[in-house]
This record gives C-alpha cells, sequence and structure tokens, in this order.
C-alpha cells in the first residue's frame, strides 16, 4: 500500500537531485573558469572531474586536501583516468557547502603552487630540510 506514495515521490526526488547536480556542475564551470584547473567534459552522473595542476602526486594531493582542507576526493586514477592530476569531485552536495568546497579545493591547490614556486625561486622544497644532493654554487 505504501508502494504507490513511494512511486509519486521518486519523480520530486529525481527533479531534485538533477537540479543540484546541474546546479553543482554549473558552479564548478563557473568558479574554476579563469584557473589552472580544467574541468573535464560531463556527460551525467554524480562525479566531475577536474584536472588541477600538478604540484603533488595526486594521491598526495587527496591526502593533503583531507587533512588540511577538510575535502574529500579522489585521485583519478580511482577511475583508471589516465596521466596525473585529475580529482573526482562528487555532485552530490548541497550547493552552499560545494560551492564552498570549490573554494576551499582551490585555495588549497594554489596555496601548494605558491609554496612551490617559493621554493623553486629559492631552493627550497618546503620540508624544512636541507637538499639531500645540494651542489655548490657556480663561480
Amino acid at each position: 500500500a505504501a508502494l504507490p506514495e513511494l512511486l509519486a515521490l521518486a519523480d520530486e526526488s529525481v527533479a531534485a537531485t538533477r537540479l543540484r547536480l546541474s546546479t553543482n556542475l554549473a558552479t564548478t564551470r563557473n568558479m574554476l573558469f579563469d584557473s589552472e584547473f580544467r574541468v573535464r567534459r560531463c556527460d551525467g552522473g554524480w562525479t566531475v572531474l577536474v584536472d588541477v595542476p600538478r604540484y603533488l602526486d595526486p594521491a598526495d594531493l587527496a591526502v593533503r586536501l583531507l587533512r588540511h582542507a577538510h575535502l574529500a576526493v579522489h585521485p583519478g586514477w580511482f577511475y583508471d583516468l589516465a596521466g596525473d592530476g585529475a580529482l573526482a569531485l562528487s555532485l552530490l552536495p548541497e550547493p552552499e557547502r560545494f560551492a564552498d568546497g570549490l573554494r576551499r579545493l582551490r585555495a588549497a591547490v594554489e596555496e601548494l603552487g605558491a609554496a612551490d614556486a617559493v621554493g623553486s625561486a629559492t631552493g627550497d622544497d618546503g620540508s624544512g630540510q636541507e637538499p639531500l644532493f645540494d651542489e655548490p654554487p657556480l663561480s
């Protein structure tokens, strides 16, 4: 007797989920449009794939994002994607939470890029340790 009532709710639930997915996908494209990130083509589903600047191995980046930015993402190789740098993001969170997560993702990756740029300019890799194979300067 409850099945007809549940089925009546299905259309509304599916429509709400589709709206959330499309809203979050549009937010991803808008928030990452003018950056070093690239949003891959998405033909449906609950996940968006984003290529990020390659400052860290994707697995290390996923762990760092979890620990420091409190974001749960998957490296692209979880989905058998070739190459490094892709992250899989769920499109299911509420739009406000999703947008906040994108801001934190972008800030965390840009912070890594700034640290990488400083490290490249100064020879500092950010580890706080002297380089293992440090060559004397040329004179």
